[in-house]
């Protein structure tokens, strides 16, 4: 018998400027991943089409609706669908049986894991030679105004979720406060060849975010904290940081430049990001949205 299933999205992994590569996806509300293996630019093979055998979390029936698929290798894919939450799956023949096995799973993570797995996304990048993850974390029960927050957590392996550090939670109050019900959750990395990485994030109705992952050298900073007197009260309004009192404010970026200054108690910040701030002796860092 014959079946029809949709397809969202699809992952390419190989080299498709020479024609070499493979075209992995999820079927909707299904159990299925499907490869296609393109070995000339104007043919392709029939899918081979692998069976899921297991998921997580374990209540759940199939990948869910428009499952996302990220893959490390020509046999090894991560997918998180919208019952599911990003799982690594090693694709292969037994027998005459082709069969997905879940190999990474949040259950070697549970402290780290999707609090719902009700939204798909999720997106490996390589920083520094290391591989990082970046997912979404839907809010819990408690905090049901904070949409589209997103974990980056640091890897050992681009093939395994076991000790996992998280290293930011992004925008940590979420991109916005409206519970889309599209269960999308798109996330991008790109790196680029400075060897930064912008990490590019979306929540259906609540809006885009985008971010830089770079090396920053912390000799800027260190020279710029080495005399900080304390911890001083910096207030923030928007882009506008104040300290009452201040015979001037200068403004630092991360690499230690200077970005902006003012002669009085206020400084009005250029941009959305995080500053050093100097008054006298007084230091601070500070994030600004």
């Amino acid at each position: 018998s014959s079946a029809t299933y949709r397809v969202d999205h699809v992952g390419i992994y190989g080299d498709v400027t020479a024609g070499q590569f493979h075209v992995f996806a999820g079927a909707a509300n299904s159990n299925y991943i499907m490869c296609w293996n393109v070995s000339d630019a104007e043919e392709t093979t029939n899918a081979t089409v692998y069976t899921v055998q297991s998921r997580y979390p374990t209540s759940a029936a199939n990948l869910g609706i428009a499952p996302r698929v990220r893959p490390v290798s020509s046999t090894q894919v991560w997918v998180d669908g919208g019952s599911t939450a990003m799982t690594l799956y090693t694709l292969a023949k037994y027998g005459r049986r082709y069969q997905a096995t879940a190999v990474a799973t949040f259950s070697s993570a549970t402290d780290l894991a999707p609090v719902s797995t009700l939204d798909n996304g999720g997106a490996l990048f390589t920083f520094k030679s290391t591989p990082y993850m970046v997912y979404n974390v839907e809010p819990s029960s408690s905090a049901l105004d904070c949409y589209g927050k997103f974990n980056v957590v640091k890897m050992n392996s681009a093939s395994s979720l076991s000790d996992i550090q998280k290293m930011w939670t992004i925008p940590a109050e979420g991109i916005g406060g409206t519970n889309s019900t599209t269960s999308g959750a798109p996330v991008d990395c790109v790196e680029q060849p400075d060897n930064s990485v912008n990490i590019y994030l979306y929540s259906p109705t609540n809006g885009l975010a985008a971010y830089r992952v770079c090396h920053v050298n912390s000799t800027g900073i260190d020279d710029i904290l080495a005399d900080k007197a304390a911890d001083a009260a910096f207030s923030v309004t928007g882009r506008t940081v104040s300290l009452e009192g201040a015979a001037g404010i200068t403004a630092y970026s991360l690499s230690g430049a200077v970005v902006a200054t003012s002669a009085g108690d206020s400084l009005t910040l250029p941009a959305p990001g995080a500053y050093i701030v100097a008054a006298g002796p007084a230091r601070a860092i500070i994030a600004v949205k």
